[in-house]
């Protein structure tokens, strides 16, 4: 059965392993609001995001899509896309023109992202959405 993990590494990157990929993100922006001059604390914002996450996937209806954010640098940002069927989820990663700055996660993405490109060549995989759920919250136990 395919599995999601993820963790922050280095302190200021997330690593993300969907099934049988492997990715890795910027955390530089996640959270930030460019008009505040608060400092954030990451691993707190990380454990937002897959918190998020999870609130995402389990409110994801039949037939429908979210865009989950998880590379949150300058230029270009890295997306996974679920798509709901039943109790499973085709999932696809991918980049979009967003600059990490620009992604608030107050804000449900139920289209793709400005410039979405899917990953070369097209991966789709299939998980089982409880599975997904129970690594989501254990990502976040080991972030606590």
């Amino acid at each position: 059965m395919r599995k999601l993990s993820a963790r922050m590494i280095h302190g200021k990157q997330i690593a993300i392993q969907i099934g049988d990929e492997s990715r890795c993100g910027e955390c530089a922006w996640l959270g930030v609001n460019p008009d505040a001059s608060e400092t954030l604390n990451l691993p707190s914002e990380v454990r937002r995001l897959f918190r998020y996450w999870m609130q995402q996937l389990l409110q994801l209806r039949e037939g429908a899509e979210t865009w989950l954010p998880y590379d949150f640098a300058d230029e270009q940002t890295g997306w996974i896309c679920f798509r709901r069927e039943g109790n499973q989820l085709l999932a696809v990663c991918g980049t979009a023109a967003v600059e990490g700055w620009e992604i608030s996660l107050e804000t449900s993405r139920t289209a793709a992202p400005q410039g979405f490109r899917p990953d070369e060549p097209l991966h789709v995989q299939e998980f089982y959405l409880p599975r997904i759920i129970a690594d989501l919250r254990v990502a976040v136990m080991d972030l606590s």
